[in-house]
């Protein structure tokens, strides 16, 4: 092409009046605005020297081959001796267009990069090239943008994406573009340096660059493949965009089993790169899966199982390709297996879970292949190979448990037996400690112990023992550790204890058990004054009160020859008799229903019905003040009783009864002293403050309010 354009006719070629200028000169801007340009090498003839021809094809080989054939170039034969230069020129002015542009007219219009008559040199290609990429820069803005396929159901897109998606995609995609803000990436001529390039808030980023082709590179682990990867700069002086579209790494997803198809639960898989990049980690939930965003291309999938434990497969190499496609992909890693897992429940012969240490040792030898502990569950976990096995429970020694072997055998079909194992727990004594609520020894309180199980450690005997504490309140009894019995205070009308039931289990050999006291206990005088305290403060035991004296009035004097009478007490006195009366069955009842027309309200004044009763009451051996001890109990109100206490001739007892007392405070102390006084008893018994809600009461308060709330039935007792 220049060859043809050198050899025009002399007359259409442009009058070379000199040489060019020394200095290079810079043309004006504006004349090259929006137009390409090319490189035109001006030499002498070839009849003067042939050595012009070959520097002059060898400079034009280096430029279009570095800058990607971008910039053209073109070879002018010029009349002046000695002549080699080097311009860029418009694109306008390439010969091609009809007209040839050398020497002094082509300096006018071109961009001089080198002159052979000013040098008196042969140019060198490097420092041409140099020249030639300083001058020919074009702007260019790279918008990069993150692309992402979604597939969805049909139901979750819009009418209008909906029909979109299923014209061009049968899977429903949906493409996001959004702009990849603050975003690095690498850009590098072919025959360049790469250089790292940073976009703004909106994702572009602005540079110059000599014309020619450039590789794009991205590092960043969320994207794999770019559109397009290699971009080429044109050689024209006009601002150029070049858009650029990251695709989001695909989704993928590994399973990986056993050769039972079993899945493998926290298995750690190394994924490797063909050539090589960073090694993915992965470890597989519990149900034996795992995913993670990969490029396309070719995976080796291993393992890693560290050096502390021996994992229990064969060593693992599998190659897996993740193509091209956006659509996601799902891989089935089989693994093969050389211990199994065997997962034995421990249970004891109530059902109940058993955690203990164990071991496993080969059968017939002392080859230790495993031990841990049972989880919380009862569950034995352990990895085997095929074979027989001796499993040992080590529970320690204050563990309920029994030492426990047994055989394990995992056969060639991947199964194993016994998968369930029953565990014996210790039959031994226990000491039973028996305490009110306010912590002081139950003396001499009967209860049994009833198993819940038929193959309980009573069976062949009574299944109800009958124990009964001693002085420190305890009681020894022989029992199974875990094994669920029954404890209960039986319902008695002349009861020193509450009635009370309850199942429990336990695993030491001491427990501790609260018992309540009954408010009256058993109660021994032939005539006797109840004097209860009715003022507001009794308010939320007045309902546990009533039903004690029906209980009392029921069992201890219905049919006997003993007397009573009922003072209740507040601001006022309210007597049921004048004095104590035979314990009839009409007086009886009529004394049951005067409880329970019994209110709380008002003031509490103590002494005053002492006074009225000790004064009035020349019948009465004893008298049961019952009183939460809400008013002042001190030391003039003891020696008050006292005054009357021994004015009175038959020196009656004056029983106290203290209701949720603080033990050896001020009222519980006298309460306690005018017990002592009167060579009586003091009873300190604790009541839960609640309503009279019976359901939410416990069993012992709840057979109390029964008795209370059944009249009818209290009327049949009496007939017997």
């Amino acid at each position: 092409m220049p060859r043809a354009l050198s050899q025009r006719a002399p007359s259409q070629r442009a009058p070379a009046q000199r040489a060019p200028s020394q200095r290079r000169r810079i043309p004006d801007p504006a004349l090259w605005k929006g137009k390409g340009f090319f490189v035109q090498i001006e030499r002498c003839s070839e009849d003067a020297d042939s050595s012009y021809r070959q520097h002059s094809n060898r400079l034009r080989s280096c430029i279009e081959d570095y800058f990607g054939w971008q910039i053209r170039v073109a070879e002018l034969q010029v009349s002046l001796t000695y002549a080699f230069e080097v311009r860029v020129l418009p694109a306008d002015c390439h010969p091609e267009n009809g007209r040839e542009y050398a020497l002094q007219e082509a300096e006018a219009l071109s961009y001089t990069v080198f002159s052979k008559a000013h040098t008196k040199r042969w140019p060198t290609p490097e420092s041409i090239l140099q020249v030639i990429g300083d001058f020919c820069k074009v702007e260019v803005e790279f918008v990069m943008q993150g692309r992402e396929v979604k597939f969805v159901e049909p139901d979750v897109l819009p009418y209008e994406v909906h029909k979109i998606a299923l014209n061009e995609n049968p899977r429903n995609s949906v493409e996001t573009l959004l702009p990849l803000k603050h975003f690095t990436f690498a850009l590098r001529h072919v025959h360049g340096q790469p250089q790292d390039l940073h976009t703004d808030g909106e994702g572009k980023v602005r540079v110059r660059l000599i014309p020619g082709g450039y590789h794009v590179k991205i590092d960043d682990a969320r994207y794999d493949r770019l559109r397009p990867s290699s971009v080429t700069v044109p050689a024209v002086f006009s601002p150029f965009e070049i858009v650029v579209s990251a695709s989001v790494k695909k989704m993928c997803t590994f399973f990986v089993s056993d050769q039972a198809a079993q899945l493998f639960p926290k298995f750690p898989l190394l994924l490797h790169r063909d050539p090589p990049v960073q090694t993915v980690q992965l470890v597989t939930r519990v149900d034996g899966k795992c995913q993670c965003r990969l490029g396309s291309g070719d995976y080796l999938a291993t393992f890693d199982g560290g050096t502390d434990t021996p994992w229990p497969i064969m060593p693992l190499k599998e190659e897996v390709t993740v193509s091209e496609s956006e659509l996601p992909q799902t891989f089935h890693l089989k693994v093969q297996r050389v211990r199994f897992l065997v997962e034995v429940i421990l249970r004891t012969r109530f059902d109940d879970p058993v955690a203990v240490a164990f071991s496993i040792k080969k059968k017939g030898t002392q080859e230790q292949m495993c031990r841990g502990n049972s989880s919380e569950l009862g569950i034995m976990k352990c990895d085997l190979p095929l074979g027989a096995f001796s499993v040992k429970l080590e529970p320690p020694e204050d563990s309920p448990y029994v030492t426990t072997e047994f055989s394990l055998t995992v056969t060639s079909d991947v199964d194993y037996e016994p998968r369930e194992r029953r565990v014996m727990t210790k039959v031994t004594e226990v000491t039973m400690r028996l305490v009110t609520p306010d912590g002081e020894p139950a003396l001499g309180c009967p209860f049994f112990i009833e198993q819940q199980f038929p193959e309980g450690v009573l069976r062949g005997q009574q299944r109800e023992l009958e124990c009964v504490t001693n002085l420190s309140g305890t009681a020894v009894v022989t029992i199974g550790l875990l094994e669920p019995y029954s404890f209960r205070v039986k319902p008695h009308g002349k009861a020193e204890y509450m009635a009370q039931q309850f199942a429990f289990q336990t695993d030491r050999t001491e427990i501790g058990i609260t018992v309540a006291k009954t408010i009256f206990g058993n109660i021994e005088e032939e005539h006797v004054v109840f004097v209860v305290d009715t003022s507001g403060s009794m308010g939320v035991y007045i309902e546990d009160v009533k039903a004690a004296l029906n209980l009392a009035l029921l069992h201890q004097f219905y049919g006997t020859s003993k007397r009573f009478n009922i003072l209740t007490y507040t601001g006022g006195l309210h007597s049921f008799r004048e004095g104590p009366v035979e314990s009839t069955r009409e007086n009886v009842e009529k004394g049951m229903f005067f409880c329970e027309s019994l209110v709380s309200g008002g003031c509490s004044r103590a002494l005053l019905a002492l006074d009225h009763s000790l004064k009035n009451a020349s019948e009465a051996d004893a008298f049961y003040l019952v009183t939460d001890g809400k008013f002042d109990v001190d030391e003039r109100f003891v020696s008050s009783v006292r005054s009357l206490y021994l004015s009175n001739p038959r020196r009656p007892r004056v029983n106290t009864v203290g209701i949720n007392c603080v033990p050896q405070r001020l009222t519980w102390r006298g309460l306690d002293a005018v017990a002592v006084l009167t060579q009586a008893q003091f009873r300190h018994v604790c009541l839960q403050q609640e309503g009279a809600d019976v359901m939410s009461r416990p069993e012992f308060l709840r057979h109390i309010s029964e008795v209370r709330t059944a009249p009818a039935a209290l009327g049949g007792t009496l007939e017997g």
